[in-house]
C-alpha cells in the first residue's frame, strides 16, 4: 500500500481524500465486487426464444378462436345483452306510463329477440338500435320519461321489422281508426 496518499494520520470514520470512501484505521478492506465482468461471457442454450415463440403463438391462436366464436354467436351474445338493458329499463319506467304502452314495450323486446337470433337484421339496424340503447340505459337512474320509452319501442319495433306505426301522443286521446 502507497503511504505517500495519507499525509495526515486520519481520525476514524473520516473521509480519505482520493474515493470519499471511508478510512478503517490503515486495515485492508475486501475488493469491492464489479457490477459487470471483465470478459463477456459466453451465452449458452437457445435462450428463450423457442419459448416465447410457442407461448406467443399459444396465444394468438386462442385470440382468433374466440374472435371466430364470437362473430359465429354474435346474435345471441347482443340478444343477451338487450336482455341485460330490458331490466335495467323496466326498473326505470315512468309509473304513470300506461300499461298498453308497457305491454308494446315488451313485445318489441320480444320482436328483436326472435329477429335477431333469426338472423333477419341488418347491421345497420342492430347499429341504430344499439345508439338508442345506450342513450336510454344512460338516463335510467334519473328515471326514464314516456317519450324515451315511446321512441325505444319505436327503435325496436324498427330493428326487428314491427313497426306497429307511431302511438298516441303522451298527453292526447287515443287516436281514432274510423277515418274521421
Amino acid at each position: 500500500m502507497d503511504d505517500s496518499r495519507h499525509e495526515a494520520p486520519p481520525t476514524q470514520g473520516s473521509l480519505s481524500p482520493d474515493m470519499g470512501e471511508r478510512d478503517h484505521g490503515g486495515a485492508d478492506l475486501p475488493d469491492v465486487p464489479r457490477p459487470f465482468a471483465e470478459e463477456p461471457r459466453q451465452l449458452t442454450g437457445q435462450g428463450c426464444g423457442k419459448a416465447a415463440l410457442l407461448g406467443c403463438g399459444a396465444l394468438i391462436l386462442l385470440f382468433g378462436v374466440g374472435m371466430v366464436l364470437l362473430a359465429m354467436n354474435l346474435e345471441r351474445v347482443m340478444v343477451w345483452i338487450v336482455g341485460q338493458l330490458e331490466s335495467q329499463i323496466e326498473r326505470g319506467l315512468p309509473e304513470d306510463l300506461p300499461e298498453e304502452e308497457r305491454a308494446r314495450l315488451g313485445r318489441a323486446f320480444d320482436d328483436f329477440e326472435r329477429a335477431a337470433l333469426a338472423g333477419e337484421m341488418s347491421q345497420a339496424s342492430m347499429a341504430s338500435l344499439q345508439a338508442r340503447l345506450m342513450e336510454t340505459a344512460e338516463d335510467v337512474p334519473q328515471g326514464l320519461t314516456r317519450e324515451q320509452v315511446r321512441e325505444l319501442t319505436l327503435a325496436l319495433e324498427r330493428a326487428a321489422g314491427t313497426e306497429e306505426g307511431e302511438p298516441p301522443p303522451a298527453n292526447g286521446p287515443p287516436a281514432s281508426d274510423d277515418g274521421e
